[in-house]
């Protein structure tokens, strides 16, 4: 399978698992508004394409770290993202964290050109701010 196919696999499968997460916390519209930069990735993530890798990593790293977070509020470590979740949406972060570990290897692996290091710094900078605004869903969207 070409690694190409992988990153888009795991980007594809982090959105369907963002999904299942709105639908059993009922928050399907907060998680639409939160996949529209992953699904903006997909058809960038094409052969041998640095700027789809760089993108794709930004992407999966920010849900990667939000992931971390959210298990790190569970561990009654830390509580930089707080609220209470079910069992389900726990199992549900720990496959959103492997689809984004599988690709970030993938995509960063096999190494990507540092003159792509910039694209991937506004990228995955640009993704933070996005990501964090949709976390505060009530105070910046107002879709259902």
């Amino acid at each position: 399978m070409s690694q190409s196919k992988v990153i888009r696999i795991s980007l594809t499968g982090v959105a369907v698992l963002l999904l299942l997460v709105g639908i059993e916390s009922g928050t399907v519209g907060r998680h639409l508004v939160q996949i529209i930069p992953i699904i903006s990735v997909i058809p960038v993530v094409t052969g041998e394409n640095e700027y789809g890798k760089a993108a794709a990593i930004g992407v999966l790293l920010f849900w990667l770290i939000t992931m971390l977070l959210i298990w790190l509020h569970i561990l009654n470590i830390a509580h930089a993202l707080t609220g209470t979740f079910t069992t389900i949406e726990i199992i549900l972060a720990v496959l959103i964290a492997a689809m984004s570990l599988l690709g970030i290897y993938k995509a960063a692996g096999h190494g990507f050109r540092t003159s792509y290091f910039l694209f991937f710094i506004f990228f995955t900078s640009l993704f933070f701010a996005y990501g964090f605004a949709s976390l505060s869903y009530g105070r910046f969207f107002f879709i259902p």
